[in-house]
């Protein structure tokens, strides 16, 4: 199964931003456990950069992106990518291209807190907190209790700047 994460949902992680962060993290701990691959826009990485560059230096985002790598798979973007979803006329363009990353990977779902700015998806949407809710009635498990705290992410940070990644 494939999900594809929403820039706010990539914005709350690599942001530890709270009340998010467990939600969010807690996708990354069903993914290290198999239950399906993470993925995201490259054009996401661009609007985190940006938002989370006023108040984080680039060097530890840059940091997180590379730890990143080990679990989160990159759909790119393409010109087409861009015609289509000019072509399709959404208010909000960014979602739109989030969305055309979902159709070209084969998303099952996308995973976003604004659902409302996927209502013209062809791929169905949920919230991180309604994935946590899908595995636990669905699949029978739970990592609500399971967490990744900032320090864990730091360390991965710190890591990924040891190993020249």
């Amino acid at each position: 199964m494939k999900l594809l994460l929403d820039t706010c949902v990539l914005i709350d992680y690599f942001g530890c931003r709270e009340p998010f962060f467990e939600e969010c993290s807690s996708l990354r701990i069903a993914e290290w456990h198999g239950e399906f691959e993470l993925w995201a826009s490259a054009k996401s990485f661009t609007d985190v950069f940006y938002v989370l560059s006023r108040h984080v230096p680039s060097a530890d985002i840059q940091r997180a992106f590379l730890a990143s790598a080990s679990f989160l798979h990159i759909a790119s973007i393409d010109g087409n990518d861009i015609v289509r979803a000019a072509q399709e006329g959404w208010d909000d363009f960014e979602d739109c291209l989030v969305a055309q990353a979902a159709r070209k990977i084969g998303a099952d779902w996308i995973i976003t807190r604004d659902v409302d700015g996927f209502a013209r998806s062809h791929i169905p949407v949920m919230t991180p907190a309604g994935a946590a809710e899908w595995l636990r009635g669905e699949r029978r498990r739970a990592y609500a209790g399971v967490s990744i705290t900032r320090d864990m992410v730091e360390a991965a940070r710190m890591r990924a700047d040891d190993t020249g990644q």
